[in-house]
Formats: structure tokens, sequence, C-alpha cells
């Protein structure tokens, strides 16, 4: 691997670590730093978690448990992927990593689901 193809894989290794440390790190402050008003721009907002206060609170902590886990497991995944890929042809990486950051793109969207599962069953 030359100087520009290894300038390559660390720049998309980078921006695909970017993406799931954002979703850790969120995951960790909407855990334990709840935003107190329901009614503002941060937290997880929809509209069957901002009915009551024991519902806001709920969701933001359930939330936070899941995009926590679920970003540590992306991380995992990614990381890994992304080692397979590195010695491959420069075109391969960058479909690779772009990929990879699409279909994270995706899985995020997925515990919205569960979470107001969860909150239709519980309030």
């Amino acid at each position: 691997m030359n100087i520009s193809e290894s300038f390559l894989w660390i720049i998309m290794f980078v921006s695909v670590i970017i993406v799931d440390l954002c979703i850790v790190i969120s995951g960790y402050t909407m855990e334990k730093h709840i935003p107190k008003d329901r009614f503002g721009h941060v937290g997880y907002r929809t509209k069957r978690s901002r009915q009551s206060e024991e519902a806001w609170q709920y969701a933001n902590k359930l939330a936070g448990k899941v995009f926590f886990r679920m970003g540590l497991i992306m991380t995992v995944i990614s990381v890994a992927i992304m080692l397979i890929v590195m010695k491959t042809e420069p075109f391969k990486m960058i479909y690779t990593g772009v990929a990879v950051l699409i279909a994270e793109s995706v899985i995020v969207c997925f515990p919205i689901i569960y979470i107001e599962k969860k909150l239709k069953e519980k309030f």
C-alpha cells in the first residue's frame, strides 16, 4: 500500500469512527444527563415522549442506553470491516467506507421503533 492509499484508508477509517463515536457519546449523554425541558431542542423528542415528564425521563434514559450500546457494537463492527479492506484497492476502500456510513445512517433509525413501542406499552 503506497502513501496515497494509506492516506485514503485513514480518511475513510476516521470518518466511520467519528460517526460511531458521536452515537456513543450522544447515547451516554442522553442517559446520564436527561434534558430538563421536554419542549426544548435537545433529547429524544417525539409526541409520545413529550406527553408527560415521566414519559420524557423514561424515553431519554432508554434511548441513551440503546444508542450507547448500539454505538459500541457499530464501532467494533466498523473497525473490523475497515481493517479487512485496509489492503485492498483504493476504490474498494472508498466503496466499503461509504457503504458502512450509509448502513449506519439507516441502522440508527431502528431504535426509534423500539423506543416508541416501549413508550406505548408503558404509557
